[in-house]
């Protein structure tokens, strides 16, 4: 790992700093949120040299949880800032705002139709 590339890791490491993950497989990204606020994606790829993506800006507290729903499109982020907030998860945007009284966990689920 450069050292440019160290120091971007250095922002997030250790692990307990991180309360989150999400994998998208099909992308080869890993979605991580922490700590600090932040929600950073990396590049899984092996051959990648540089891992480190983009980052997600907008909640003011820590980052308790993500979920990757809609075919790794979108990203929901649940924080002790009583927002939860939907990402376009390809982009890196933030596309909506819920203020609530409480908020640490989202529940994730998948429906099937038969």
């Amino acid at each position: 790992v450069s050292s440019k590339n160290r120091k971007k890791l250095q922002a997030w490491w250790p692990w307990p700093r991180v309360n989150a993950l999400q994998l998208d497989p099909a992308l080869n990204r890993l979605f991580t949120a922490g700590r600090d606020s932040i929600i950073r994606i990396w590049s899984v790829n092996q051959h990648k040299q540089d891992p480190y993506i983009a980052s997600m800006e907008h909640h003011t507290d820590w980052v308790n949880d993500i979920v990757l729903c809609c075919n790794g499109k979108t990203l929901i982020s649940a924080s002790s800032d009583t927002t939860v907030k939907v990402w376009n998860a390809h982009k890196g945007f933030c596309m909506s705002t819920l203020r609530t009284h409480k908020v640490k966990q989202l529940i994730q689920f998948s429906v099937s139709l038969v």
